[in-house]
C-alpha cells in the first residue's frame, strides 16, 4: 500500500518544465491582452514602409524606428 501512496503523490506535483512552460505560455497571453503588437507585425510593418536595416532589430528597436 505505501508504493501506491507515494505514486499518488507523485502525480499531484506538477514538474518543473510544465509549470515553466505553463507560466510562459500565460505571460504570452497577457501580453497580448494589452494590445501590444508582436515583433513579427512591427516588423511587417516596417518592411510595408520599405525602412531598410531592421531585420536584427529587437520589438523594442521596431517600434521606436516606426514612432511608436
Amino acid at each position: 500500500m505505501s508504493t501506491r501512496k507515494a505514486a499518488t503523490s507523485r502525480k499531484a506535483m506538477p514538474n518543473k518544465a510544465a509549470a515553466k512552460k505553463a507560466t510562459a505560455k500565460t505571460s504570452r497571453k497577457t501580453a497580448s491582452a494589452r494590445g501590444g503588437e508582436t515583433r513579427a507585425a512591427l516588423y511587417a510593418e516596417i518592411k510595408r514602409r520599405g525602412i531598410a536595416g531592421c531585420s536584427r532589430m529587437s520589438k523594442a528597436e521596431l517600434a521606436r524606428r516606426l514612432g511608436r
